[in-house]
């Protein structure tokens, strides 16, 4: 039987993370390797969406922003927070468990990881070891590798190795796509729940079932919904786009649904979704360059484009759906806002209700005038937008602990 040296020593083993490439220019990342700011700025190798979640904008792909001996760029392709120096690829642990080695880690979902073996500590002459490859199915969870005991005669050294995965060979890793909402589980999920245009491609989607992608202030996630806790007021939920969509590449859909108690009375029951053009925070006063919905359930809601609470270019539309809404406490009402770069200074902003009688997407029309036809918001990029026609941001608020938001989506639908 092969003799396997007991206990291991630091001299006999070297544990380490070692990432794909040693320098950045042997890295091949497969996300959006794009830029320095959200959106645009100066290519830095680093993917856009990690920076965009541990607001990592800015930082030298070269450089250990946390002192933990990983690089910036390497915790990039790791899925790893370059702020914190615990958050790392690091083995924990090895143990030697009947015939086999066993590494324990802390595994980023989708990432892809192995175990190298060499009898030598160098830069070259890592085998991969036959059968070690991991694909972790969760989110920064323990994981384990376990390989056969090797016929070692002489010292022996491993290595834990990882790389992006793009299952669907689309240029955009598995794990991006997971943090954007559009990995294909995800996406089956949530756009079941409503009925797309043929056109709709979707760049966010959040069904709440684990937890949120939204940043959250109050508000909790549980039962494939996301509330208010009891005596909460005002709690919100933001997400912020790491590639921003302009209105001129194409049509803005929003999708979302909620469920409340009509019983409760409109205001304890309305829901605010909010869309920012601005990269002021959302609770700045005065308000920034948004556009807004304000569903109060069995009465009217509200359109309006905040650039400062009711100032004289504060547009606002006064509008109700063609039907009761939430007869029935357990049903989500399902709703639409689509944003329409009308050619020039002008935008378009048509919200929707889902007429589940019908099955179909119903606009909303105006409160006192409905034989006007769909309630259409028109706004000015200069006056209302403050010049901008990029969206950076989506964000709902909750009045009170009633109402539940359900799925949401946002896709980008190119004109003609």
């Amino acid at each position: 039987m092969p003799h396997f040296p007991f206990p291991m020593t630091a001299r006999r083993w070297a544990l380490s993370a070692v990432l794909l490439g040693v320098g950045l220019g042997d890295i091949h990342a497969i996300t959006d390797t794009g830029t320095n700011a959200p959106g645009d700025g100066i290519p830095d190798g680093l993917n856009d969406v990690w920076q965009n979640f541990f607001d990592g904008w800015g930082l030298a792909p070269l450089a250990d922003e946390d002192g933990d001996g990983i690089s910036n760029v390497a915790e990039s392709i790791a899925g790893t927070n370059p702020k914190d120096p615990n958050d790392g690829v690091k083995v924990s642990q090895v143990e030697m468990v009947g015939e086999s080695i066993v590494f324990s880690f802390v595994a980023e979902r989708t990432k892809k990881y192995r175990i190298l073996s060499s009898s030598t500590p160098g830069a070259s002459g890592w085998t991969p070891v036959e059968g070690s490859t991991f694909l972790s199915p969760l989110d920064h969870q323990l994981s384990t590798i376990a390989i056969p005991r090797l016929p070692v005669l002489a010292d022996h050294f491993f290595r834990l190795e990882v790389e992006e995965n793009d299952a669907d060979a689309d240029g955009v890793a598995d794990w991006a796509e997971w943090r954007r909402g559009t990995d294909s589980d995800t996406l089956a999920e949530v756009t079941g729940e409503f009925s797309l245009d043929p056109a709709d491609q979707p760049i966010f989607a959040e069904s709440f079932t684990h937890g949120s992608r939204f940043q959250s202030d109050r508000m909790v996630a549980q039962n494939g919904f996301i509330s208010s806790p009891p005596g909460e007021n005002w709690a919100q939920i933001t997400y912020f786009f790491d590639d921003p969509p302009d209105v001129r590449d194409g049509d803005i859909v929003v999708y979302w649904g909620f469920k409340s108690v009509a019983a409760a009375g409109p205001e304890e029951s309305k829901f605010y979704m909010y869309l920012n053009f601005t990269d002021v925070p959302v609770l700045t006063y005065p308000e920034p360059a948004r556009v807004a919905l304000n569903v109060r359930p069995g009465t009217w809601g509200v359109l309006y484009c905040d650039p400062g609470w009711q100032l004289p270019n504060d547009p606002n539309l006064f509008v109700e759906p063609p039907f009761a809404t939430f007869p029935n406490p357990q049903v989500v009402e399902k709703f639409c806002m689509i944003v329409h770069w009308a050619g020039g200074d002008s935008v378009t902003v048509t919200p929707a209700i889902w007429n589940r009688t019908a099955g179909l997407w119903q606009p909303f029309t105006l409160r006192d005038e409905p034989q006007l036809g769909p309630a259409v918001m028109n706004l000015s990029i200069a006056t209302h937008l403050f010049g901008n026609t990029v969206f950076k941001s989506l964000f709902f608020q909750a009045y009170d602990t009633y109402p539940e938001l359900d799925s949401v989506l946002v896709t980008v639908r190119p004109t003609p």
